[in-house]
């Protein structure tokens, strides 16, 4: 009998082992030197012309400076408490791609990860445990590699365990250990469905297999998850949690960037809307009873693609914009309070803000 069991305990050590092929050898980590940004609940970045970053936090109405010429950050990831930061730093300019590694700032230590040329689409699951992302191997752009997952406590890398191809970067956290994402699996062939895939077991499944269109976007909120799904003359957002699948909002064109607010079950958005030709911010509530509310008009005139959204524990909306008479890449921040539906101009002078939390 305890021969059986040590057996099945090995059995299953080794394909524990065998589910992920994992790598440490271009992960390094060192003491933080210097001053550190005290990042808080809300952060802009602001990427400069001179090839770095400034970064302000984002309270009380105001953005205050907190740090200068961080190195030149294009994504950034926070933690739910806040205790772990993930940035894609830019290290140079390749022909086809850019050059980058990945920052990891944990417990007064800094963690590289550089086992790529280029890695975008950094996602951080709530705990600060696990980061996906995609990368390159080379400055070429069929080198596209798995989608890899880095485990912070392991400190190793490891590609995710399937056949599927994954489409861009629809891929979300939807708690600490699962996946989901959105492709064609090469050996079934089939249409594209969305996965889920656990990174501690390396068990996937179907999540949704009755796409009506291309999933394009996806969004954590309720357990599941709203979706941004288009048949090229179609387009609708569909939110799907527990086996129940519907449509919440059916006249969007085109969707830019969108977050959930956990206060009022509702999801904030950026986009085109049918039949319209300027892009705006819009509220839409998970019921779907009362259709897209439109935030703002004229000020700021624009949302623009490159706006990102972010939300406060108070329920306060973030977002970039674009003021009338400013070029595509002058944004500016702004704030939006649901109670009053007031939109304030935060910022003093424009830049290129991105916006995290």
């Amino acid at each position: 009998m305890k021969k059986r069991c040590l057996a099945r305990n090995a059995a299953a050590l080794v394909l524990a082992i065998s589910l992920m092929t994992a790598c440490s050898s271009s992960v390094k980590e060192t003491a933080v030197s210097g001053p550190f940004p005290k990042y808080t609940e809300v952060t802009a970045v602001e990427s400069l012309g001179s090839g770095y970053s400034d970064v302000y936090s984002v309270e009380d109405g105001n953005l205050y400076k907190i740090g200068s010429k961080i190195g030149y950050v294009t994504e950034m990831q926070r933690s739910s408490k806040g205790d772990v930061i993930a940035q894609l730093v830019r290290t140079s300019k390749g022909q086809n791609l850019e050059g980058n590694v990945i920052r990891i700032y944990r417990n007064g230590r800094l963690m590289t990860v550089d086992d790529f040329f280029s890695a975008s689409d950094i996602k951080m699951n709530a705990s600060g445990t696990r980061l996906a992302y995609r990368s390159y191997s080379k400055d070429s752009l069929d080198s596209v590699q798995k989608l890899k997952v880095f485990d912070l406590e392991t400190k190793e890398w490891s590609e995710i365990k399937s056949d599927v191809r994954i489409s861009g970067s629809v891929y979300c956290w939807i708690d600490d250990e699962n996946l989901l994402y959105y492709g064609s699996n090469q050996k079934t062939g089939g249409t594209a469905k969305i996965y889920k895939y656990n990174t501690a077991t390396g068990k996937e499944e179907v999540y949704l297999d009755n796409l009506k269109g291309f999933c394009m976007k996806m969004i954590p909120a309720e357990g599941g998850i709203a979706y941004f799904e288009t048949t090229g003359t179609e387009s609708s957002l569909r939110f799907v949690d527990s086996g129940t699948d519907r449509t919440v909002a059916s006249d969007i064109s085109d969707l830019y960037s969108a977050v959930y607010s956990p206060g009022t079950k509702e999801i904030y958005l950026s986009g085109v809307m049918a039949g319209d030709t300027e892009d705006a911010l819009y509220i839409v509530d998970l019921e779907g009873a009362e259709g897209l509310k439109r935030v703002n008009y004229d000020f700021p005139k624009l949302v623009g693609s490159d706006s990102t959204l972010t939300l406060d524990k108070a329920g306060h909306l973030y977002f970039t914009g674009i003021l009338e008479g400013k070029a595509a890449g002058e944004l500016d921040v702004f704030s939006y309070d649901q109670g009053s539906r007031t939109v304030s101009l935060l910022s003093s002078e424009s830049g290129y803000y991105r916006l995290y939390q």
